[in-house]
């Protein structure tokens, strides 16, 4: 009985047959040591021809895989192609650039990153802006994240944020001081790695920038445009004309404080209680540990705590007032005005979605603090329902203003668990588009206010890259409730559109849209 190997080896031979007479035409004299002309071969025997026949098959097949083998890649390249695919990726301030022939297999991806540093690594995709960490634990989101990128012509690479993994008994976390060493240092040189089919090339990190400015840089650069979509992806601090000018009142940090309760916790730490000795009122404070050797995640709490003390001087009804940062070797501190009724997040998970009536008030309430924003070239950038918190009075206020995206790239680089929230982020900010503004935040609004009705953001259920591919391609689909009045329903329609520049300002919408006529006919 012939195996499986014969069998495929015979039918190979029958499918080659015809053209082995034009291939013997074709082959040179030294393509064989005992050349067989073609007339040789129709005098031979069937037994003899199809042993002479298998043989010229073989050094056919042999030649090729030679001439496969022979071709060298480029030893250095300048850009992915649609056969390669470039990888930029940081862990821990260290920054270098890979390229991997396509299809690129996650575990071998994983690996790879993880021989490099000696220990299991989470892996997070995220864009030039930083405006996005989103973790791939498979190959199914590995597979979305490179689709966006090939579908994203402002991104040439795909872009990742390494941490260390649970598994590591170094590790550090968010909500616990723990210390940990340096993760071990590779050179910024050149290399192929070969552990995997996939060849991995590794290219110096100064060979592959783009012109694109540094998210640390474009964290505080604002353009004063005119127009109702600024192209900043970062904040500025506004100059403030005399009457909104109040210096001489900035808050600052309790020097004199008692810590109660803690009233929540998360990625971003913990938020508790505290009591203000010398005022005697209550304030919030929320504390992030991180690791005391870790220079580079020192660098990054140096800059947050120097954005918190600048942001404590902007002051407005509808924004969280910022009262001051301290910070030590292991922890950082940030002060700020306590907000009694907790986020409207925790309002909708302890009583379901909102009325018409209130959603439209808080609503209301946001857009106002996004005019104060917009107008002094100011953008949120992380508006969602846990930002946005209630006082006493029944009242919102936006919250994490300025902070947000500091916090979640300090948490991602030493966290194990960090996952981030993209369900109410824009399309042009997920697409990595670098002319975006302040209609990313009236988008953000939208998916807000339909939590406050259905009681879930869009998208509610996936996973974060998933939920990342149906933003940068879909349509949010929704049902609202039978109640719903129509004003809202159109608001949620201009709210969602998915071309920023077809979406009213903030201020268009206070003053135009119907859903507000009722606040107008009262201020």
């Amino acid at each position: 009985m012939s195996t499986r190997s014969d069998s495929k080896e015979r039918l190979a031979d029958v499918q080659c047959r015809p053209q082995l007479s034009n291939m013997l035409r074709a082959m040179p004299a030294s393509s064989s040591s005992s050349p067989v002309s073609v007339h040789q071969l129709e005098r031979m025997s069937e037994e003899d021809k199809k042993a002479t026949e298998a043989e010229l098959y073989s050094i056919i097949r042999e030649g090729l895989m030679e001439m496969m083998v022979s071709k060298k890649p480029p030893a250095k390249s300048t850009s992915g192609t649609r056969d390669t695919l470039r990888i930029k990726a940081e862990y821990r301030g260290e920054k270098f650039c890979i390229e991997m022939r396509r299809p690129v297999l996650f575990e071998y991806l994983e690996n790879h990153l993880s021989s490099k540093y000696g220990r299991q690594l989470n892996i997070y995709y995220t864009l030039s802006n930083s405006e996005l960490i989103v973790p791939i634990r498979n190959q199914l989101e590995l597979d979305r994240a490179i689709e966006l990128l090939d579908r994203s012509p402002a991104q040439r690479s795909l872009r990742l944020v390494l941490s260390r993994h649970h598994s590591d008994s170094g590790i550090s976390s968010c909500s616990a001081s723990t210390t940990s060493t340096q993760g071990a240092f590779m050179p910024d040189a050149s290399g192929t790695f070969s552990s995997s089919p996939s060849k991995i090339i590794e290219i110096p990190y100064s060979e592959c920038r783009s012109s694109c400015a540094s998210s640390s840089t474009s964290r505080w650069r604002g353009a004063r445009s005119g127009g109702g979509s600024s192209a900043s992806s970062g904040v500025v601090l506004p100059d403030y004309d005399n009457e909104e000018r109040r210096s001489a009142n900035t808050p600052r940090a309790p020097t004199n404080w008692k810590q109660g309760k803690c009233i929540g916790s998360g990625a971003f730490g913990q938020v508790f209680l505290c009591y203000d000795v010398d005022t005697g009122k209550e304030i919030a404070l929320k504390r992030l540990h991180f690791a005391r050797g870790d220079t580079h995640l020192k660098k990054q709490v140096v800059q947050l705590e120097n954005e918190i003390n600048l942001l404590s001087t902007i002051q407005h009804k509808r924004i969280v007032q910022y009262l001051g940062v301290q910070r030590t070797d292991e922890s950082i501190s940030i002060f700020m005005e306590y907000m009694a009724g907790g986020s409207v997040k925790d309002l909708i998970s302890t009583y379901g979605p909102l009325s018409s009536a209130v959603a439209r008030k808080y609503t209301y309430q946001v857009l106002q603090g996004l005019v104060y924003l917009h107008r002094n070239d100011m953008i949120h950038r992380d508006i969602k329902s846990a930002n946005i918190l209630r006082d006493s009075y029944g009242n919102v206020k936006i919250g994490d203003f300025g902070s947000a995206k500091r916090l979640q790239t300090i948490c991602s680089q030493q966290s194990a668990s960090f996952i981030g929230t993209p369900h109410y982020m824009a399309p042009e900010v997920v697409l990595g588009k670098s002319a975006y503004g302040r209609k990313a935040d009236i988008w953000s609004v939208g998916c807000t206010l339909l939590e406050m009705l259905t009681g879930t953001p869009p998208w509610h259920g996936l996973e974060p890259m998933a939920v990342i591919f149906n933003i940068a391609y879909q349509h949010p689909k929704y049902e609202l409730p039978a109640n719903t009045e129509p004003t809202l329903s159109q608001l949620l329609t201009v709210l969602l559109e998915r071309a920023p520049e077809k979406r009213p300002s903030a201020v268009d919408l206070l003053n135009n849209h119907p859903a507000f006529r009722q606040f107008l006919s009262i201020q």
